[in-house]
């Protein structure tokens, strides 16, 4: 299993005003990771996401499979992650997280996609630096597709076993055949 914790900068339309064309996006995402076989495995993602020009901010959960290729340096991989993504007026979810009622909300659900690269370089048998995660992030919004870009580098924490020994050999089999 591993962690990953980063800041976030994305290309995206609001998708419930796609009049206002693409927005910058600024935020942080998280997401374990879980190695079910050698090179395929399983991501939950958390996205929080905030709009420079206009009071917006998206958040969103997504899930789907990874497969990874395992180096003693470097571990890269590609996703297809999808979910579901709120969009709302960041007063209203600041409010709601206060739980307040201040704000009229104003909540969108859409189905977003995610599909994804990304390299990590391995620090330590239990840390690495994700030096880049890219994402094409499609949301689809009341029967139409809206395009988005999403950009990550951050901290990768391993927990498990397979995350730590750093490549996709079975165990025994380094040096010498010993552990």
């Amino acid at each position: 299993m591993e962690a990953f914790l980063a800041p976030s900068y994305a290309k995206s339309q609001i998708f419930f005003h796609p009049e206002l064309g693409q927005q910058t996006l600024y935020g942080a995402r998280a997401n374990l990771a879980f190695s079910g076989r050698k090179y395929v495995g399983i991501v939950f993602d958390l996205g929080l996401q905030f709009s420079v020009r206009e009071p917006f901010a998206e958040t969103d959960w997504l899930i789907g499979p990874r497969f990874t290729l395992r180096g003693k340096k470097a571990t890269g991989f590609v996703h297809a992650l999808r979910g579901p993504s709120w969009s709302e007026d960041p007063v209203s979810l600041l409010d709601s997280l206060l739980g307040e009622s201040v704000s009229p909300k104003s909540e969108f659900v859409a189905f977003r996609m995610s599909l994804g690269a990304g390299l990590d370089i391995n620090v330590s048998k239990r840390f690495a630096i994700r030096v880049v995660q890219v994402d094409y992030v499609p949301t689809r919004f009341s029967g139409n597709w809206q395009d988005g870009r999403r950009l990550a580098a951050g901290l990768v924490i391993k927990f498990s076993r397979a995350s730590v020994e750093g490549a996709d050999e079975p165990p025994g089999a380094g040096p010498a055949g010993s552990q």
